[in-house]
Order: structure tokens, then sequence, then C-alpha cells
């Protein structure tokens, strides 16, 4: 049964680690981040309920440091409801805490081993024992790592895998190796573009995706993206629940539409203007001024003239639009993504 992927909203930044974590350490892929001197990494067959919390495995596999052959760990509720007994499961976890007090010092805890999360996701390290899988944990600190492109059609493997907890993990991998993303062929692409059509992908991962897809080197791709931007932008409106990813999602759509865009998709833009989200409302004044310089003057003064008695409008993205400087030209501005 593919693992349920209880994502957390509100990711604060594309970082993978343990949690807690300190918040200035150095963003590393999540494969090395759950591989650290203090953590296993096994593929494991669940064997027994233990408690409200816990679940006991007994090692088949070891993939990143020994573990004990049988080791109990700690999960939430969600992990463990999901888990079948029986069956195998890769499990990274860890016997160690954090030091309240000092944070690089680390203790063993005394509540036993406890599963290691991707940070941001509360998507826990208990993931589909599948060949592509054992092959990444494997090599994630081996003293001759293998190639990049076997690492990358490991990576592709398991994205076009339906496990959603283990999408989590490949495609911030995937984020975060620029040298993985320069590699992408077309066949390769349409994996990256199917999972991006994936209605259950979660908004992270989605705008992660949009965003290395226009870094790939890939022929072509100008018309499919452009198309995702618009739909994202179409189907997520101009008015958001603010504690969420759907501005970062529409925002880094906005910017790609920027390099990839038509003079005509400029317009389709203009519910952005009035945004309540200010990155939002900015981004597209950008990109239609990149896209459409003449034009977007006129539609920002309308805009400007609708709203000028609306006091629903954001203040900020208020500021924007009259600061924008109605007699300038843009020179360059497709090409810069900000």
């Amino acid at each position: 049964m593919p693992v349920r992927c209880a994502l957390a909203a509100g990711l604060a930044a594309a970082a993978i680690a343990h949690a807690p974590a300190h918040a200035a350490r150095p963003v590393q892929p999540p494969l090395t981040e759950l591989t650290r001197s203090y953590d296993f990494v096994l593929v494991a067959e669940a064997e027994a309920r233990k408690g409200e919390n816990r679940i006991s495995f007994r090692r088949v596999e070891k993939l990143f440091a020994d573990g004990e052959p049988m080791v109990t760990v700690r999960m939430d509720d969600d992990t463990r409801a999901d888990v079948e007994l029986g069956e195998n499961y890769i499990v990274a976890y860890t016997t160690v805490t954090n030091d309240a007090q000092f944070r690089d010092h680390k203790y063993l805890d005394p509540e036993g081993p406890k599963l290691l999360d991707v940070r941001g996701f509360g998507a826990p390290a208990l993931f589909e024992a599948t060949p592509a899988l054992r092959f990444l944990f494997q090599t994630a600190r081996a003293a001759e790592p293998p190639p990049d492109r076997a690492v990358l059609d490991a990576l592709l493997a398991q994205m076009a895998r339906p496990d959603h907890r283990s999408r989590s993990l490949v495609i911030m991998e995937f984020y975060l190796r620029p040298k993985l993303q320069a590699m992408i062929s077309e066949a390769d692409q349409k994996i990256v573009r199917d999972t991006i059509a994936d209605s259950g992908l979660h908004t992270e991962l989605t705008s992660f995706l949009l965003e290395v897809a226009l870094k790939c080197p890939t022929p072509g791709k100008a018309t499919w993206l452009a198309a995702a931007y618009l739909d994202v932008i179409a189907s997520s409106g101009a008015q958001y629940d603010l504690t969420t990813y759907v501005p970062g999602l529409v925002e880094t759509a906005v910017k790609g539409l920027r390099i990839v865009g038509e003079r005509a998709d400029a317009q389709r833009l203009t519910p952005l203007l009035l945004s309540n989200a200010p990155g939002v409302a900015t981004a597209a004044l950008k990109t239609m001024d990149a896209l459409d310089p003449e034009g977007t003057p006129e539609v920002v003064q309308q805009v400007l003239e609708q709203s000028v008695w609306d006091d629903s409008v954001n203040s900020e993205v208020r500021r924007v639009l009259e600061s924008y400087d109605f007699e300038h030209t843009v020179a360059g501005a497709a090409a810069d993504p900000g």
C-alpha cells in the first residue's frame, strides 16, 4: 500500500534535515541529511505495533550504518497507521536527540529510536523498498560516488511511482542538485512533466519542479511550460490563504512565464495586480512589463482607477502599483526572473 504523505503547510524554505534543526545550517540534499554518522537506514520488515506510536522492525538489509537486528521506532500516528505488518520498508531513524541549550550537542534519546523527518514537509523517512531507493541510499555517502547519470535515473524512476512520501524525497534531492538538472534529456523531461501534471502532487513539490523545469536544457520546453504556468495561474485565482504555499506556487509560475510566455499572456495576469499577496502582485507587474511593455502602463492605470475606493486592496499591493514608472521602457526584463 502506498504510504500517505501528510505534508505540513507553510514550508519556510527549500531545506531538508532532521527536526528540529538549526536554521542557519547550510542546505544539503536529503539523502545527505538522512545519512549522518548518528543515523541508520535499513530495509526492514514491519513486525508488530508497540504501544501507541511505535512499530518494531526486523532488519532485512543494511543501507547505511549497521543498526540493530530488531529495532522499535517511534513515529507519528498517521505514519504508524499506514504501515502494513509483514511488508518491507526503507526506514531511516536516529537514536540521538538535540540538546535544548546547545544545538550542536546531541545525546542518546531516552525515549528510544525515532523516525527521521524530511524537514518542512512533515514527511517521515519511511519509504517503499524499491531498487531505486535502495541504490540511492546505499550510494549516498559512498567513497566512490556512482555516475551522476545513474543517480538521475534512480531519482526519475522513483519520481514516476505513486508513493507520495518518497516523491517528496526524490524531488527535493533533484531540486538541490543542479548538476543532475543539467543532464535532463527529452525522455527524462516527460517524467518531470507528468509529475507536474499530477493533481495529487503537493503545492511545494509542484513549485519546485516548475522552477527546475525552466533550467533544464531540453528543446521545446517553452510551449508546455508556458501552458503549465498559465494553468497554475488560472486555477489558483488571485486571493489566497496566506498560511499556505499557494502564493509561492503562483509566484513561481508568474516568474517562469516571464521567460517562456508571449505578449498575449500579459493580459491574463491583470487580476493578479490586485492579489492579496504582495509578492504575487509584484511578480505579475514585472512579468506584464517584460511581455508587453507598451500595453502594461495603460492596464496599471485602469486597475488603479477602478480600485481607488476599494478598501479591500492590500496596502502594500497598492503601493507597488502606485510606484510604477509609467514612462519607463523595459530593457531586458524578460531575462530577469526576480
